[in-house]
């Protein structure tokens, strides 16, 4: 497991996608149709995504990160939760 300096913010944005890309399709709907509470903090979002916003991930305006492809992704979630036992 990487440390948490050395995940990179390409990374992070690459776990923060996978990670609300696998919540229900409801659950992304609602989400993305209002913004809430911008945070640029992985781990804020991460403890409550329905109360929190992450920049182009689950705001009105949404791309999917530079270089992102779902394994990218899903290692990165892998690394993002593991760091926080979540």
């Amino acid at each position: 497991m990487k440390d948490k300096e050395r995940l990179s913010q390409d990374e992070i944005l690459w776990g923060v996608h996978y990670l609300h890309s696998n919540r229900s399709k409801k659950a992304q709907e609602v989400d993305n149709a209002i913004t809430h509470h911008i945070t640029n903090n992985p781990f804020q979002w991460m403890d409550d995504p329905s109360r929190h916003d992450f920049p182009l991930i689950d705001t009105q305006i949404r791309e999917k990160p530079k270089g992102y492809t779902r394994a990218r992704g899903r290692n990165a979630a892998d690394e993002l939760t593991e760091f926080f036992k979540i």
